[in-house]
């Protein structure tokens, strides 16, 4: 079990990953640094499936010394923190303040707000029994009213019915105003029941939560929320998170039932505005793995995508394309060397997604979940 040594640890890692990501995708206008956080923690499918402990985390990095107050709007919950000068602090979150569990299609009380007296950077990580991953936090200035979920394409390979249960990608939206009127277009039906690209609407009051899953009954192939669209009405800004509670990458491995443990991990990312998306993208892979998978998703009709000079596909607005990113050049590799650099004619979300270590092309077992 990871517990908050390690979790520090691999957030400080990803925490230098995440700036780099972030500071080529966004505009200018859009910090990654602020005063005011929303956030909180999207349900993770091995805690669920095992009943046992999950842990959610926040940590505050800052150049200057100052203090502040994670809070809990809802429920008048909080607690206070330092930092000091270019340090960082990680705090843990009880569960019943800030974990979205069974609550898909119920506005809840599980928003969190950070505020502090200086700027700052900060991150969230979810743990469970063997899964982690982390997140960057954007301000509030830097939230947007128009998003587009992106996730990995859902796998179903494990044979245990309570994993199959918890095998499917998700989003989930914090308000941060009272009265916030927000539309959905979901790509897929929804675990209760919305239809495919067809509207409709929620309301949310500053704090609550909206979490929504895909179905997870066996043999259904329409389990992806990537394309789905979520705007907010009257200006009023949210903050979406987007990813998958339980999966394994490829979808498709043949050997994902045989490896529960090594092949599947909850992944999750904030999603960027689509006013903060970009054209021009430089991708570099994990330096231990055979490969990565890279995913780009279309914020407009007619998106022309290129790698490395090589024309790969033309998306329509919510479409996504995949490939496999190698870090070598052995073989019939169409994209090796372990980087590569991608335009597009509109403006795209780019992701990169570790494979699992039980990867079906590599010669043996490698490092590391999804």
């Amino acid at each position: 079990m990871k517990k908050e040594g390690s979790v520090k640890r691999i957030i400080f890692i990803l925490m230098f990953l995440s700036i780099g990501l972030m500071a080529s995708a966004q505009m200018a206008q859009n910090a990654t640094q602020g005063k005011e956080f929303w956030f909180s923690f999207m349900q993770n499918g091995y805690k669920r499936n095992q009943g046992v402990w999950v842990e959610t985390q926040v940590m505050i990095v800052a150049k200057r010394a100052c203090n502040g107050t994670v809070t809990n709007p809802r429920t008048n919950w909080s607690m206070p923190f330092t930092v000091d000068d270019e340090s960082a602090v990680v705090l843990s979150i009880p569960e019943n303040q800030g974990y979205n569990e069974n609550n898909e299609g119920i506005p809840s009380d599980f928003g969190l707000l950070l505020t502090a007296t200086d700027t700052v950077s900060v991150f969230i990580a979810n743990c469970a029994t063997n899964t982690f991953d982390a997140s960057f936090v954007l301000p509030t200035e830097s939230l947007g009213t128009n998003y587009i979920v992106q996730c990995d394409h859902q796998s179903m390979a494990q044979m245990s019915i309570g994993f199959r249960e918890e095998e499917t990608s998700a989003f989930l939206i914090v308000a941060t105003e009272d009265n916030t009127v927000i539309t959905i277009n979901p790509s897929v039906i929804t675990m209760d029941g919305h239809p495919s690209v067809i509207d409709y609407s929620i309301t949310l009051d500053r704090g609550q939560t909206y979490s929504m899953r895909t179905p997870n009954q066996q043999g259904s192939s329409k389990r992806d929320f990537s394309g789905t669209r979520i705007s907010a009405r009257d200006g009023k800004k949210i903050a979406v998170f987007n990813g998958n509670t339980l999966t394994t990458i490829p979808y498709d491995s043949p050997n994902a039932y045989l490896h529960i443990f090594e092949q599947s991990d909850h992944i999750f990312e904030q999603a960027l505005p689509v006013v903060a998306w970009g054209k021009h993208f430089a991708i570099t892979g994990s330096a231990t793995r055979t490969r990565d998978q890279v995913k780009i998703t279309a914020g407009a009709k007619w998106d022309e995508v290129w790698c490395n000079g090589v024309r790969l596909a033309t998306l329509d607005k919510g479409e996504s394309y995949t490939f496999s990113l190698y870090s070598n050049t052995s073989g019939n590799q169409t994209f090796g060397g372990g980087s590569c650099y991608i335009e597009t004619s509109k403006p795209s979300m780019v992701y990169l997604y570790n494979v699992a270590g039980y990867d079906p092309e590599a010669s043996g077992m490698e490092n590391g979940d999804p």
